[in-house]
């Protein structure tokens, strides 16, 4: 009677999870299950990598979900509209951080001065290891009615800031309110970072965008750059209704024989279509600000002089007549002392 060889496969286990699948086998059948490196009708979502190391089923599964945190609240979760910008802190080597948001206005909720819009509000900071490194948080009673943004015909919000102080960095953001009255979460998580500005080179800060500014009133808008206040527009949207000015901060001009800075504004303002091509601009504004070559950009140049290498820039941008649309504003800067350039810029939307 001839002889059968007989193949005993290994039992194994496979677990399946919405975005990816564990495998473990029983490889030398004494009931200790290891991380298999392959499994029965495992589709293209394994990611069994089993090499020896107790930790590989962990860095099999960061590379196909990071992090996972499905928190549980007590209220329902709501989106709140908010920019990030960053600006040079006077303290050598460290950043100005804000948070700009906007709430919505119920209209039981005004009571003529201010808008009584009670919740709890922070920014945190955590290295890559999800360290918590920095963090503010706030406890907001009521929002004063000098911060209402009219966004459309349609739409409407009151804004606020919140800031934090920290040296250059990259790590894990987070930014989360809730609101006292039914508990509801809006929760907030994206990689950071947190920028370096230099202390001798050409450089400017973040763009902002605002509905208004106010540099005799330091107090009046939420938003506070030295004795400059601003209404920071969290939607990035504008509309004839609600007129868009332009805030950013210049470093380390040089100075020439007299004393003076003399540096270039160049201001670009590029329309974009669902699809990132940048459209033809054709309106009356054009006489005045002028169009490129390529009819593709409008741009507004402007020179300056000051006395001081740090300067504050704010304009307001009149944007009648435009099309409605996707736009991006960039600005860049050129220190006509040195020839050195530095440009940034921002995405916002015209209706």
């Amino acid at each position: 009677m001839g002889e059968k060889n007989i193949t005993i496969k290994p039992k194994t286990e496979v677990w399946y999870y919405p975005d990816m699948v564990y495998a473990f086998s029983d490889e030398f059948f004494n009931g200790n299950f290891q991380f298999s490196v392959s499994g029965p009708g495992v589709d293209n979502r394994m990611v069994s990598q089993y090499n020896g190391d107790y930790f590989s089923i962990f860095n099999a599964g960061k590379k196909v979900r990071n992090e996972v945190y499905v928190p549980e609240y007590e209220g329902p979760k709501f989106i709140v509209p908010y920019k990030i910008v960053q600006f040079r802190d006077e303290r050598v080597d460290e950043t100005d951080l804000y948070v700009n948001y906007g709430l919505g206005l119920p209209d039981t909720l005004n009571n003529g001065n201010n808008f009584l819009l009670k919740h709890y509000a922070g920014i945190f900071f955590f290295t890559n290891l999800y360290q918590l490194n920095y963090e503010n948080r706030d406890s907001i009673y009521a929002l004063p009615i000098s911060n209402l943004i009219h966004i459309d015909s349609t739409t409407s919000c009151v804004a606020n800031t919140l800031s934090m102080r920290m040296p250059a960095a990259t790590g894990n953001f987070a930014f989360e309110i809730m609101r006292d009255a039914d508990k509801g979460v809006s929760s907030n998580h994206l990689k950071l970072t947190v920028r370096h500005f230099s202390q001798s080179e050409l450089d400017m800060s973040d763009i902002l965008l605002a509905s208004n500014i106010d540099d005799v009133d330091p107090l009046h808008y939420c938003m506070k750059r030295g004795k400059t206040s601003i209404l920071p527009n969290p939607f990035s949207t504008f509309s004839s209704r609600n007129k868009m000015f332009i805030y950013y901060e210049i470093y380390n001009l040089h100075f020439d024989g007299k004393g003076l800075t003399n540096f270039k504004q160049n201001i670009l303002l590029s329309r974009i279509d669902d699809t990132g091509t940048i459209k033809k601009i054709f309106f009356p504004i054009l006489k005045i600000i002028g169009i490129n070559n390529e009819g593709k950009q409008v741009s507004l140049t402007s020179n300056y002089q000051t006395r001081d290498k740090d300067s504050k820039v704010y304009l307001q941008l009149d944007m009648s007549g435009y099309e409605e649309g996707k736009y991006i504003l960039t600005i860049k800067l050129i220190d006509n002392i040195t020839g050195n350039e530095i440009e940034q810029s921002a995405n916002l939307l015209w209706k």
